[in-house]
């Protein structure tokens, strides 16, 4: 099975404090776990930077925006508990979505950046995607048009000159004097 996205996870997370106590952050990731039946090697998938898992950046998001959202609260650090709003929206029953979390000023503040003193001048949309994972794909396609555009001006030139930018790319790399045949 896949990672479920970010905004998929925010019942499972309200669930796993339901009871009213404060819970370790690992309570919310197991229910995640638990409730999306995900296996260890689903767990352990890397993003493409190496640097974090999917998982771990997709409930990082998702307890970011219920945190903003004033669904949850953290008394300590990795440790929340279910807010009055949290309970409410946990027993609605309904699907909870990111336009659910737009019902609250405070989640509206966060999305457009804005200090509680400014106006509201509009609500911005949320993708299905983490930001890690927008920046990772917009890079990809930058490198994806990079690569056919250096490519077409290769071929526009003659073939000595695919011969000369080879060699000084090798000199630059450090294999030495490199010579035009």
């Amino acid at each position: 099975m896949s990672i479920p996205k970010y905004d998929q996870m925010y019942r499972s997370f309200l669930k796993s404090l339901e009871d009213g106590k404060v819970h370790p952050y690992i309570d919310a990731k197991r229910q995640v776990i638990k409730d999306f039946k995900l296996s260890e090697e689903d767990v352990s998938e890397m993003l493409e930077n190496g640097k974090q898992t999917l998982f771990n950046n997709r409930i990082g998001w998702c307890r970011t925006y219920l945190k903003k959202a004033t669904l949850i609260d953290s008394p300590s650090r990795a440790h929340f508990i279910l807010t009055s709003a949290g309970r409410k929206e946990l027993e609605a029953g309904e699907n909870i979505t990111n336009e659910i979390l737009k019902r609250y000023p405070s989640f509206v503040e966060f999305l457009n950046g804005e200090s509680s003193c400014e106006k509201d001048k509009g609500v911005k949309e949320l993708s299905d995607e983490t930001p890690q994972e927008i920046l990772e794909r917009v890079q990809r396609e930058l490198d994806t048009v990079l690569k056919d555009e250096i490519l077409e001006r290769i071929h526009r030139n003659p073939p000595d000159f695919f011969e000369h930018l080879v060699v000084g790319l090798m000199e630059k790399m450090g294999y030495g004097r490199g010579k035009v045949t």
